[in-house]
Order: structure tokens, then sequence, then C-alpha cells
């Protein structure tokens, strides 16, 4: 699974050398999540779709703002709509969709449990809650919402560990290699 994984076309190339220096394969991506409906975060979605044949969900809400996206002049894809609270699963991996809307109409914040040294803990991927240039009613209603609801996926990811996430080992082994060179 690929979250927020398909930013702008020229882009797929730096991720793909970027996931294989990790260790894992870009051909096996099977799912194609993404966090909001910008051109510059999936725009390349069917570029990703077209090298591994990943399905791309996205949210109902942002499923008007994906079809005005049109990579290359083509249609954007989208294989599966998803729904507020809707969990995707692949494998024995599943994150659940929260709708958090207001930087886009189906903004996602994506949350999922994870095995830790024999803890569960809760991580979550937050979607922006960067505010449109234009405000309106519906808007400032939106992102209240989705401050709520963000603010919850917080707080439940940290209760184990009071004023700060945990990130599990795998995440940090990544996270803390050393940066090689993309060219």
């Amino acid at each position: 699974m690929a979250c927020d994984g398909a930013s702008d076309t020229g882009n797929i190339p730096v991720i793909k050398k970027s996931v294989e220096r990790l260790g894992f394969n870009f051909s096996d991506i099977k799912i194609l999540l993404g966090n909001h409906a910008h051109g510059d975060h999936q725009e390349g979605d069917a570029m990703v779709k077209e090298m591994t044949g990943a399905q791309v969900m996205a949210l109902a809400e942002d499923v008007p703002a994906l079809q005005a996206i049109k990579p290359g002049g083509k249609k954007h894809p989208i294989d599966k709509i998803l729904h507020d609270g809707e969990p995707v699963t692949l494998g024995e991996a599943t994150v659940v969709a929260h709708l958090t809307a207001g930087h886009t109409r189906g903004c996602t914040t994506w949350a999922m449990k994870v095995q830790d040294g024999g803890k569960t803990c809760n991580v979550v991927f937050g979607g922006s809650l960067r505010s449109p240039e234009t405000l309106t009613p519906e808007v400032v209603d939106e992102m209240n919402r989705s401050f709520k609801v963000a603010l919850s996926a917080l707080r439940r990811s940290s209760r184990r560990s009071p004023g700060r996430i945990q990130v599990s080992r795998k995440v940090r082994k990544a996270a803390n290699k050393r940066p090689q060179s993309l060219h």
C-alpha cells in the first residue's frame, strides 16, 4: 500500500528509487491511497497504476476533484470509492479512512494499528489541515470537524506515551538510514 505516494509525474522515478532503497519492490504496490485531491499529490496516480497495476482508491468527497485532474490529458484512475470510517486491508495491514475535509472536500487522514515490541500502537498519517484560500461557512464547519477528528486520532496514537507519538522500530530504522544520492 502506498499513501499519497503519487505526486506529479516528474517525481515518480524519485519515489520509485526511494521505495527500492528501503528494500521494497515498486512493482509490489497493490493499492494507492491519497490524502487530498490536488495535482501535486495525485497527478502521478495514473503513471503508478500503469507501472504497478495498483488499485487507486479515494474518498467519495474527493472524486469530483480527482476527475478534474487529467494526467497527460487522460482520465484520472479511480478503482474504488471509499467512505468515512472505511477500512482498506492488504495482507495483514489495515488502514482506516477518516474524512478530514476542508483543505479539499475529501481530504483524508489514515490510521492503523501496528505491533511494536509486543505493544499495539496507533499510527496516524495526517491529511492536510490547511484551509483553502476561500473560506465559506461550509468550509469553516468542515475544518472545525476535521480538527476534532485529527486531534482525536492523535490522542489515540499517543495514549501509551503521553507527550509524544510512538514510532515503530522499523520506521525509525528506515528513517535513520543514511540518505544516498538519487542520481
